[in-house]
């Protein structure tokens, strides 16, 4: 696990009243969550499913897929690792800069690894594997699924893993899903953190054609999944347009946001059409950035410079509430104003 990750709290003797360091939607748990676990309180004396049959039931019926191209998993991070010890000790090429995990899944299970900043066209069919975060994560870059189609056909030996976790933070994302009906060297992954605010829980799930999810189970620990965790799933596939955030509205209010940051001289905004976004300061670097911020405000942002291929000028930010934006653009002119002086 990369060390200096968003949403690192625990880290620091300061209360922090706003949280911009983490990509998961602002707000509370998905509304009604919470009070439908208690009513499965009296369930924890009993083994979890280990086939987690009512969650995977609930997807398949949210997607109109069948049970046998899902596997249900401990947060999409299980996905990344189960994945490459089942094709360890290939070649994986990571496009960067993007989550640390895939890399560390792929260092633990023997895999050579190319990176860079666009994929190799003309070197693409000596990876076995090669990793996509869509949108991806730190930087909101976001695949079509015109492209996907194009990679999985014309590069039919090489198996394209899609992590799509923050597939409802993104506004008119196209979901890849159902072209893993289509081509058998695609894997779609799933994530219900970002979007419904339940990190805590480790809800995940992967698409795929029956032979790789068959393939993939082999080296899965049994009940990965436990008891709270399969029912939550369920619980949030079966009422997802109920409970899914305002995309919308989150998407407005990021674009407003990443409009006024532009507006300040010294800053450098990535803009996206998602809950989050990079920045670069030309002033200073991002982690002191952080700490200026974290002292005198409370207020917390993801120093991005332990990205590859980003600099220790970058650092990433999460929506929040127009109230918390706006008080961290208030911050943020103080910084400038001490920093020139």
């Amino acid at each position: 696990m990369l060390n200096g990750h968003g949403n690192d709290q625990y880290a620091y003797n300061r209360t922090i009243t706003a949280d911009f360091s983490t990509n998961i939607t602002n707000g509370a748990v998905a509304k009604g969550l919470v009070a439908f676990l208690k009513t499965k309180l009296n369930t924890l004396h009993n083994y979890p499913d280990p086939e987690a049959n009512i969650f995977l039931g609930a997807i398949a019926k949210h997607h109109h897929i069948e049970k046998e191209n899902l596997l249900a998993c401990n947060g999409s991070t299980e996905a990344f690792y189960l994945i490459a010890q089942t094709f360890s000790n290939n070649r994986s090429f990571i496009r960067i800069p993007s989550f640390s995990e895939y890399e560390d899944a792929c260092k633990q299970f023997g895999h050579h690894i190319e990176q860079d900043v666009a994929l190799p066209e003309k070197s693409l069919n000596n990876n076995k594997l090669v990793w996509l975060g869509n949108p991806n994560n730190p930087d909101g870059r976001t695949t079509s699924t015109n492209e996907i189609d194009a990679l999985c056909r014309l590069h039919p030996k090489t198996l394209f893993i899609v992590d799509e976790a923050y597939s409802d933070l993104c506004q008119n994302f196209e979901t890849a899903i159902p072209l893993t009906q289509k081509y058998s060297n695609l894997i779609v992954i799933r994530s219900l953190t970002k979007s419904f605010s339940v990190p805590g829980l480790r809800i995940g799930y992967l698409v795929s054609a029956r032979r790789n999810i068959k393939k993939i189970k082999q080296n899965m620990m049994p009940w990965n999944m436990n008891t709270l965790a399969i029912e939550a799933g369920a619980f949030i596939m079966n009422n997802y347009k109920k409970l899914i955030p305002d995309t919308e509205k989150i998407i407005q209010e990021s674009k407003r946001f990443q409009e006024e940051l532009s507006r300040l001289p010294a800053l450098t905004v990535l803009p996206t059409s998602c809950n989050f976004f990079l920045v670069k300061t030309n002033i200073g670097t991002a982690a002191g950035l952080k700490s200026f911020l974290i002292e005198n405000y409370g207020i917390l942002i993801r120093d991005a410079s332990n990205f590859k291929g980003l600099s220790n000028q970058h650092f990433r930010l999460s929506v929040q509430s127009e109230q918390n934006n706006r008080e961290l653009i208030s911050a943020l002119k103080e910084w400038f104003m001490l920093k020139q002086q």
